[in-house]
């Protein structure tokens, strides 16, 4: 947990997808003791041991979390499942 506010009192790895020789670890994570709201984060790894926390963290909030990444065959999709079930595109730039 931590240092970050937005993981500072919890953190709960949903999934690890390993992708052009790097592992991306899809996390929930909640900034209040309380735990009432969540968002979903990513880290990413060369080695499993030691990790960097994507610096636009976090990429959902408002209890956007629980995230799992899917790929359908032709892209990445990632799904949410707290509060209810929800798929977040990528936006095009």
């Amino acid at each position: 947990m931590g240092p970050e506010i937005y993981d500072q009192y919890g953190l709960a790895v949903n999934q690890i997808v390993k992708y052009k020789g790097w592992y991306y670890a899809y996390y929930h994570a909640t900034a209040y003791e309380d735990w009432h709201e969540w968002s979903t984060n990513v880290a990413a790894s060369k080695d499993l041991l030691y990790w960097n926390k994507y610096d636009q963290n976090p990429i959902l909030e408002k209890n956007k979390s629980i995230g799992i990444l899917v790929n359908d065959g032709n892209q990445f999709l990632l799904y949410t499942m707290h509060e209810s079930g929800a798929l977040h595109f990528q936006k095009k730039k």
